[in-house]
């Protein structure tokens, strides 16, 4: 097994943190709690380098809510803001020094450049109608989300 030395000093070098701070405040709405965090940037990202570098950061964990859409209730799980900024730091470092290489091509969770647009694309593409096709398979999932209100 490959060994990869300084990952945390990348993790948390300081356009790491910043990078991954304009990330996860990219598409927000202009509220008071964004604009807190905008002008208090640079001691957010140092409370987080700090916490990184001492091994103390622990993820406080996700915050439930539920959304209906169409008349289906989801529940969705979401990482509060300081998890979500320290979450890109690490997945940037990481993809670029060690994911990279290692997944297969049709692996597109998280990764840059492989979101659902490709993914579906390539299903697209591998489903085109080939002379002398003897099989086809139609597929739905159901239920894919998890509900714990209908058992």
């Amino acid at each position: 097994m490959k060994r990869y030395g300084f990952l945390v000093e990348s993790v948390i070098a300081e356009d790491n943190l910043s990078n991954a701070f304009d990330a996860v405040m990219q598409g927000k709405r202009n509220t008071f709690v964004t604009r807190y965090d905008q002008r208090n940037k640079a001691a957010i990202l140092r409370n987080l380098a700090g916490e990184i570098q001492r091994d103390v950061y622990t993820p406080a964990g996700y915050r439930e809510f539920t959304v209906n859409e169409s008349g289906k209730e989801r529940i969705i799980q979401s990482l509060n803001f300081k998890d979500r900024i320290a979450l890109h730091a690490i997945m940037d470092v990481l993809y670029d020094k060690v994911f990279r290489n290692l997944f297969i091509r049709d692996t597109y969770a998280s990764l840059p450049g492989r979101g659902i647009h490709d993914g579906l694309n390539r299903i697209k593409t591998a489903l085109k109608d080939v002379q002398g096709t003897a099989y086809c398979l139609k597929t739905d999932i159901r239920k894919f989300y998890p509900s714990w209100t209908n058992p």
